[in-house]
Parts: structure tokens; sequence; C-alpha cells
């Protein structure tokens, strides 16, 4: 996009925080939600991205890797707060396949989640991104229901300005080369 555009500038805010695009806080988000909220808003879903279930590599050799939910039972789980997963539809209907007794945390982030992962205390769930990336984690197994979407977000005036529509129309563009490394084996 610069290559068209050189004299563009992008800041990202990585933060974990609902920005508020009407109000001009910034052109564009991308916003990991069942729904995105608000009237004045453009939306346009990137994709319905996977959670996984991963422990650590030391966890893995410990103990070993689960590959399916009838496996979870023998392990040690982790699982999301009762006030993160009510976020995330997933994460929600994720509980009730859990079997509580083999929960030995509950964490309140996906950031937080891959962090007790790393201790090797148990096996939990992860977007796709956060868990392939780290090389300290090993995936265990995928269930096909498990993806939760991702939206582009703008306020509408911030959609009508033109480098704002051209950024829109070329991140699009783009989407079909970057799904295939996510797709499941």
């Amino acid at each position: 996009f610069r290559e068209r555009h050189p004299n563009v500038q992008f800041e990202i805010d990585t933060q974990e925080r609902h920005v508020a695009l009407e109000s001009g806080e910034c052109d564009l988000a991308m916003r990991s939600t069942d729904e995105v909220q608000g009237d004045d808003l453009i939306t346009r879903k990137i994709d319905d991205h996977p959670f996984l279930f991963y422990c650590s590599n030391d966890y893995a050799e410990m103990h070993g890797t689960p590959t399916s939910m009838a496996e979870l039972e023998a392990h040690r789980l982790l699982a999301y707060s009762d006030s993160f997963a009510e976020k995330v539809r997933i994460l929600a209907a994720l509980r009730s396949e859990l079997p509580d007794a083999s929960i030995v945390f509950r964490v309140d982030s996906p950031e937080g989640m891959r962090a007790v992962i790393k201790t090797g205390v148990g096996v939990g769930v992860l977007p796709w991104v956060l868990g392939e990336e780290d090389p300290d984690l090993r995936r265990c197994f995928g269930v096909p229901w498990m993806t939760h979407p991702i939206w582009l977000v703008a306020s509408r005036d911030a959609f009508e300005t033109p480098l704002v529509r051209a950024f829109w129309d070329f991140f699009f563009q783009q989407i079909p080369g970057i799904r295939p490394r996510y797709e499941l084996d």
C-alpha cells in the first residue's frame, strides 16, 4: 500500500481496548467480536479465525498431547474466566464441553492464556495467530466450530475519505493470499 501511496503514515495501536471510531479516535479498526456494534459504522468481515487447543512443549513431553475433546479429561485444563468467555460465543459454548473438575486455572485474556500455557501447567485454547507464532507452544487439535469473526471497521466519515477507502479496498484484495496460512490440516 505504501508503494502506491508513499506519503501515507500508519499508526498501529495494539492495545486491547475499544476505540471510538465515530469520534475520529482512529480511521480503521480490526475488531474480534461476534457482532460489531455502532449505528454509524461500516463493517466487513475479514474472516472467521480459528481457536485451537495448545500446550507447552514441556507439558507435551511430560503428559502427552491431547488430540480430541474426549482426551481432554486426562489432562489439566486452562479455561477463560466467565466474564471473558461471555464476550466470545465459542468460549461460552466451550465451557459446557470442558470437564469442570479438570480445570486448574481460569484466565481473563488470550495473552494471559498464552502466558499460563507456556508455564506448562495445562492445556488451553488460543486464537491460531497467538498459538502458531510461539515456538514454546505445541498445537494439540482444533474443533471445526471453534472460530471467531474478525472485522474491519470504519466510521462512515473516515470511510468516505479517499485514502481510507483505498486502504480498505487494498486490504480486502490481499485477504485471499493471507487466508491459506491458517487453514487447518
